[in-house]
């Protein structure tokens, strides 16, 4: 268990430069137009449904606390991960079109972690507020 555990620590360490090797080889301006549909799903959507899964489950079926509907919208934010930029490279092969598989995944990270950064701010202000959930 003891090497299953350090493999899974070493796993975001070397996942982040993998993306950054992938980062330079993109063509932002073609990548960037044909994102920007998974990454409002992502950023503005996502968010909109968490709230909507929280409020009708709470009076079902209570998720404890206010924090851990707080967490959970918090959590439907975030930016996309660097795990599918990974599964990407290993199995995607070649696909039609003229924007590679890495290069889409890569640039969808690239976007939605730049978008978090005010977006993140402004909802994490709004659900101390109690304004969301």
């Amino acid at each position: 268990m003891e090497a299953v555990r350090l493999v899974g620590d070493s796993a975001i360490p070397v996942m982040l430069p993998i993306l950054g090797i992938e980062l330079p080889d993109t063509d932002y301006g073609a990548a960037a137009v044909r994102v920007t549909p998974a990454v409002a799903l992502r950023m503005l959507v996502a968010p909109v449904v968490g709230v909507g899964v929280v409020l009708p489950v709470d009076t079902v079926v209570s998720l404890g606390s206010v924090t851990v509907q707080r967490v959970f919208v918090l959590e439907c934010a975030m930016p996309a991960a660097v795990t599918p930029l990974i599964l990407t490279g290993e199995f995607a092969g070649d696909a039609p079109g003229d924007l590679d598989p890495t290069a889409y995944a890569s640039t969808a990270i690239f976007v939605s972690t730049l978008l978090s950064i005010p977006l993140l701010t402004v909802l994490i202000a709004l659900l101390e507020a109690g304004l969301v959930v």
